[in-house]
This record gives C-alpha cells, sequence and structure tokens, in this order.
C-alpha cells in the first residue's frame, strides 16, 4: 500500500514539472496599443463614455425593462469619474490580456486622493478596429502574496498539493475529516440536498436571465474581468499552470470560502445563503454560453463550475446544519466546531478545482480557440 501512494505522489510532482513550463508571451499588436492609450486621453479629457447596451428584442417589456436598469448601472461601473489632478504613466503601460477580439491594459496612475492606483483598459475589435469599451480603477499591484508569484511558488504549490493529496489518502486526520463529512451528507441528505437545489437554483436562474439577455452577459463579464485583472489573477495566467492554480486557489479560499460562506455561516447560516444566492445568481449571468462563445470551451468551463460551486455549497449547507443543531439545543461551541470540521472537504474540492480551472485556461481553452 506504501508503494502505491510514493508512485501516486511522484506522479503529481511529475505533473507539477510539467505544469511549470511558462506560457508564450502575449502578441503585441501596436494599433491596440495607441488605441488603448487614446482612450486613456479621451478618459483624461472626460470625453470617453461606455455606451449603454440595449436588452434583446427577444424579451418580453418587463424583462426589457429591469435588464436595461441593471445594464444602465453596469455600464456605469466600466466607467470610472476622472479624479482630481489625475497623472498617467502611459511608458508604463502593461498588457494584461489579449485575445483575437479583446484586449485590457493597465496604467500607473496618480491623483490628488492617491499616489498608488491602478487604471484598467479595455478594449474590443469592431469592423472599423480596436475600441475602447471600459475604463476602471484597480488598486495598483496585486493582492495574489509575493510567495505566489515568486518562481518557486508553482512548486510550493504543488508540494502542498501532494501533502494533501497524502493526506485523503494515508490514515491521517485530514482523511478523518473527509469520511466523517460524508458521513454527515449521507445522515443528512435533505439539508445539504435543499442547500443545493436552492443555490444551483440561482444559478440556473440567472444563466437562464442572461441567456435572453447577451448585452448583460457582455457587461458582467467585462466587470468580473477587471475584477480579476486588478486582484492579480489574470496575470497569473501569464505563468505556468502550477502558479495559476495556486493563485486561484488561495483567492477563492479567501473571498469564496472564508469571508463568502464560512464566517458569514457562523452567524446562524442565514448570511451565508443570502450572499452566496446573490453571488450564484450573478454568476450564473455571467457565465451564461452566449455572445459567440463556442459551445466546448463552455463545455470545458463545466467542471469548474461543478467542483468549486460544490465546494461553496457544503460550507453552507453545513451552516445551516449547525443552525439546525441549535434549535435541537446543541451548545453553540458544540455545534460550531461540528460546523468547522466542514472545511477539510470543502478545501479538498478548491484545490482540485483550482487545479483544473489553470489547467483549462492555459491549455485547454486556447487549444478550442485555435
Amino acid at each position: 500500500m506504501k508503494w502505491i501512494r510514493f508512485a501516486i505522489l511522484l506522479l503529481l510532482l511529475s505533473l507539477s514539472a510539467v505544469a511549470q513550463t511558462a506560457t508564450p508571451a502575449l502578441p503585441s499588436d501596436l494599433s491596440a496599443d495607441q488605441a488603448a492609450d487614446a482612450v486613456v486621453r479621451q478618459w483624461l479629457e472626460a470625453k470617453f463614455k461606455p455606451a449603454t447596451p440595449t436588452p434583446s428584442p427577444n424579451t418580453s417589456d418587463a424583462n426589457a425593462e429591469i435588464a436595461r436598469q441593471l445594464e444602465t448601472v453596469l455600464a456605469q461601473l466600466r466607467y470610472a469619474p476622472v479624479p482630481k489632478n489625475a497623472r498617467v504613466s502611459f511608458g508604463l503601460r502593461k498588457l494584461e490580456t489579449a485575445s483575437a477580439t479583446k484586449r485590457s491594459y493597465s496604467y500607473p496612475i496618480t491623483s490628488a486622493q492617491t499616489d498608488d492606483a491602478q487604471l484598467t483598459v479595455t478594449l474590443e475589435k469592431t469592423a472599423s478596429g480596436w475600441q475602447g469599451s471600459a475604463v476602471t480603477f484597480g488598486a495598483q499591484g496585486s493582492s495574489i502574496p509575493e510567495f505566489v508569484t515568486a518562481p518557486w511558488g508553482g512548486w510550493l504549490f504543488a508540494a502542498i498539493s501532494s501533502l494533501l493529496l497524502y493526506a485523503c489518502i494515508a490514515p491521517t486526520f485530514w482523511r478523518r475529516s473527509l469520511e466523517n463529512s460524508v458521513k454527515t451528507v449521507r445522515a443528512n441528505p435533505r439539508v445539504f440536498i435543499i442547500a443545493n437545489g436552492l443555490l444551483y437554483g440561482m444559478y440556473i436562474f440567472g444563466t437562464l436571465g442572461g441567456l435572453a439577455n447577451p448585452a448583460l452577459v457582455k457587461t458582467l463579464g467585462e466587470f468580473f474581468s477587471a475584477v480579476l485583472s486588478s486582484s492579480g489573477i489574470s496575470a497569473l495566467t501569464e505563468s505556468s499552470v502550477a502558479s495559476a492554480a495556486f493563485g486561484i486557489a488561495l483567492n477563492n479560499l479567501r473571498a469564496g470560502i472564508l469571508f463568502a460562506s464560512f464566517i458569514p455561516g457562523s452567524f446562524f447560516a442565514v448570511p451565508a445563503y443570502l450572499i452566496n444566492g446573490i453571488q450564484f445568481w450573478f454568476y450564473g449571468i455571467a457565465l451564461a454560453p452566449v455572445g459567440g462563445q463556442p459551445l466546448g470551451a463552455w463545455l470545458l468551463h463545466v467542471p469548474t463550475i461543478i467542483i468549486e460551486l460544490q465546494a461553496y455549497i457544503f460550507v453552507i449547507a453545513s451552516s445551516g446544519l449547525m443552525l439546525l443543531r441549535i434549535f435541537k439545543r446543541t451548545p453553540f461551541a458544540i455545534a460550531w466546531r461540528e460546523y468547522a470540521a466542514c472545511l477539510p472537504l470543502a478545501i479538498s474540492l478548491l484545490l482540485l478545482g483550482a487545479w483544473y480551472e489553470a489547467f483549462e485556461i492555459i491549455v485547454l481553452i486556447p487549444a478550442v480557440l485555435k
């Protein structure tokens, strides 16, 4: 049995070495570079305004009005107001993401309010050339810790993943926690089925709304792209699969598991359900398969949706189970300790999802889009 575990760890480390291969540099395009600079100059002169998208003609009048209001609000998120005494460093322009039809650039910017900020410009290619579609702010520098972006960051995550895999296979505390989590699900199926039904229902509801309003999908997608760019996640996809997986896992653990699910769930479950219900609805809209996106690329992302969202749902459902135990007069300290036992399984799912998502973004989707 020991040699089997060793062989699995050796295989994972070998795959991690392959995953360390750097991705090619983003292609340069002089016309796009010049268009980005022109958009920034227009923005500084308060002449750049994003167009407000119009709803799909296939929607009802009531739905069209709701969509119009949402899109108007989201369009404003794509246009950052010009701060007083704004100065942009054009010479430090950086290409963040690039595709055949879309590019995003970042520029360091100073103003009367701050001397440490970043301006993100999004371009789309039209029949007349590159056109600006968004100008937004983001904190300069990445919210991802330096050890993640370090040359050895990918190897560190590979080692962490290897140890976690070993902990899942060997008779360890981690494996016992996973087994206890599975027993908890089997003992309380209704709690977990209801949580999955509610939250995936919100996701499907959002997807249907996105299918009916492609312009809304486009606007939300741009907003989330700007958020990912300012957080540093987008830049990691230029390095290696392991480094990108490290950043994705850390971001999802911090934002998805802890701040949006586990901590709100500690306050008697209700905040976790409300926060994630809204989030899942927005995810459904933003990830709806519309706008000329190849079906193959969307299908490749389905495992990511299932694995990562299931990690969040398990934590949320566990918070609901904690609330039921408190109603049955279980002391809060004991109920909360049993609630915290959900984290090992959620973290394991999160790491699995991060590895797949990074491999999907860097290797699989570019292969499909060729």
